[in-house]
């Protein structure tokens, strides 16, 4: 991973709206102050942010159409390499062993990409 989790926990729990603020999991995230939340190990915690993202709806000027970054691929394992597959659409395959890191390096991913898209 680019960063380091901390920075990519904070950056979640902000694209979230829980960082910061008053909102009923805001007391976890001081909770795990080392971590700044366990997206990065709990699907309870990920899986809410898998869910938002699928939700959003994006033009793409490539081929002039409106889409979402829904979940294409989720959870295929190779046992050729022993990984598993995590994949939004229109983004890059995420593989890993654990299949929660797979899925955890393609939301960082994602939020980066809109963080960068909308200069945030």
């Amino acid at each position: 991973m680019k960063k380091d989790l901390l920075s990519n926990n904070k950056m979640i729990a902000a694209f979230m709206g829980l960082y910061h603020t008053g909102q009923v999991r805001s007391y976890i995230l001081v909770q795990h102050e080392d971590t700044c939340g366990l997206y990065h190990c709990s699907w309870d915690w990920l899986l809410p942010v898998i869910e938002k993202i699928s939700k959003k709806e994006f033009y793409f000027e490539d081929d002039n159409d409106i889409d979402s970054c829904y979940p294409e691929v989720f959870g295929m394992y190779n046992s050729t390499t022993n990984k598993f597959y995590f994949k939004l659409n229109r983004y890059p395959r995420h593989e890993n062993e654990s299949l929660i890191t797979a899925a955890y390096e393609a939301i960082i991913e994602y939020i980066e990409h809109e963080n960068y898209l909308f200069n945030i």
